[in-house]
């Protein structure tokens, strides 16, 4: 790791091992009193400008006021350079969890930031677990799109990100998905021409996503679709000759109306069992080549994609196990290699994204780091990542750490009936608990700082300039033009 930091990269090295290690900090500033950082607090800062930094060759030496005149936010350009030198890194690690394709997880959360006035675009983004009746739920903050690798192993959600980049306020969530996974998939380094599929939720099934992404030759995007949307057929009547648009949309298929639907191209039934020991019955159907209405810059008609739906019948009393059916799509030009068993089976592991992002916030500080600097918050983001990827490779390193009462948990007995102690997969926290052991002999001989003259820091009486204030981005109604 040290090698692949030229600036500060020892303190960035103990900054992300004492990440991954973190048990009681609450602030990153809290970090420097972990035994695995042996820097002085205030080289955390230090540490975190100076991420992806490269040493330059006789580099002038900036005023205090050229200093001041530089943005504080990374271009696009910027942003996806440096997220490319993020793949070089992370490629060296990449395990194929499946033998038949890349299984990856794509999703947005929120970070709140409702009271950084200095802090540049601000927008209202959603806030969840609202408990105030009447209250909406949204606050102030940024979006932070994040695609991650489907890596679970038994009970362990692992879910380590490939990219997190926060969302520039002009743009959509989905359309700029859509840009981080071309950027992934354009490195063939790094999945090679190998099959990808990606999941994601509902809000991703529009043209948004779908128009940028169909091109992308080893990528098939599995995606849920609303209960309420309506779909069509292709058109397969008489191709109508003379003057005036050709026919391209055949019958209307509405999903909530039994009576709109034709017979399914595949049916397929298969066992299945729940977390919690529920055994049940999967009836999937699937409709080839359905399509959906574009726009008139944006053609959907020519970019066909396969409808499942999914329905769980619990095999005791034959009854479903929840009230909806669940509608997939499966959109890329290699769909039909991925059959209805391998779909469900893989949305089933989209939730660990959720899983990753809940202990991202309350282990890794992911939401925790106050800055007056947007680049300096999407340095955070890729320092979470890295420590979080650090966790990963280290779950089978150590000894699993059981508190007293956990170990009345039949999972934890089972778990080591199967293998040795020190070959079981641990979960994110149960390897952050042991990260300390894993770690203290390394650091204590390879990241001991070399002695330096002390900085004479600020001069008494000197002022500092004061920050300009920014208001909240508010997206205006759009123009009837």
């Amino acid at each position: 790791m040290m090698t692949f930091f030229e600036i500060k990269n020892k303190a960035i090295a103990d900054l992300v091992s004492a990440l991954s290690a973190n048990q009681s900090a609450h602030s990153p500033t809290e970090l420097a009193l972990n035994v695995l950082y042996v820097y002085q607090y205030s080289s955390i800062c230090d540490a975190i400008h100076n991420f992806l930094e490269k040493k330059e060759k006789d580099k002038p030496v900036k005023t205090k006021e050229e200093l001041a005149l530089e943005p504080d936010e990374y271009d696009l350009e910027t942003l996806f350079h440096k997220e490319a030198q993020v793949h070089d890194f992370l490629k060296e690690f990449l395990e194929k969890r499946n033998a038949k394709f890349w299984l990856l997880n794509t999703d947005v959360t929120s970070i709140y930031r409702e009271h950084s006035p200095v802090l540049k675009d601000k927008e209202f983004v959603h806030a969840a677990n609202t408990v105030i009746k009447d209250n909406k739920p949204v606050t102030i903050g940024y979006r932070l799109s994040t695609v991650a690798l489907s890596a679970r192993e038994g009970d362990a959600a692992w879910n380590p990100p490939l990219s997190m980049l926060k969302v520039p306020h002009n743009e959509k969530s989905n359309e700029f998905a859509a840009r981080q996974i071309r950027l992934m998939l354009v490195d063939e380094e790094l999945f090679g021409n190998n099959l990808v599929v990606n999941t994601l939720d509902c809000a991703y099934n529009n043209i948004g996503y779908v128009y940028p992404t169909h091109d992308i030759a080893n990528l098939v995007n599995l995606i849920r679709m609303a209960g309420n949307r309506n779909v069509f057929n292709t058109y397969k009547g008489e191709i109508k000759t003379g003057k005036g648009a050709k026919n391209k949309y055949g019958k209307i298929f509405k999903l909530p109306d039994k009576e709109t639907h034709t017979p399914p191209d595949l049916t397929e039934q298969f066992e299945w069992n729940m977390q919690n020991g529920r055994k049940c019955t999967v009836f999937a159907k699937q409709w080839n080549n359905m399509i959906i209405s574009g726009k008139h810059d944006k053609k959907m008609y020519d970019k066909p994609f396969n409808l499942i739906s999914i329905q769980l019948i619990d095999n005791d009393t034959d009854k479903p196990v929840y009230k909806k059916t669940l509608w997939l799509t499966l959109c890329g030009q290699r769909r039909n290699e991925i059959n209805l068993q391998e779909a469900y089976q893989s949305y089933r592991l989209r939730f660990d994204i959720e899983f990753f992002f809940r202990f991202g916030k309350q282990k890794l500080l992911l939401d925790k780091f106050q800055t007056p600097e947007v680049k300096h918050l999407q340095n955070w983001f890729w320092i979470v990542q890295f420590s979080y990827w650090l966790l990963y490779l280290s779950r089978t390193e150590g000894e699993k750490i059981v508190r007293p009462w956990e170990k009345y948990n039949q999972k934890c007995k089972n778990q080591d009936a199967k293998e040795p102690e020190n070959k079981t997969v641990k979960t994110p926290t149960q390897t952050q608990r042991t990260m300390q052991t894993i770690l203290c002999e390394f650091v204590k001989n390879n990241l001991i700082p070399k002695p330096h003259n002390k900085c004479s820091g600020r001069v008494k009486g000197d002022s500092q300039t004061k920050r300009e204030r920014f208001i909240v981005v508010k997206k205006g109604k759009k123009l009837n033009i």
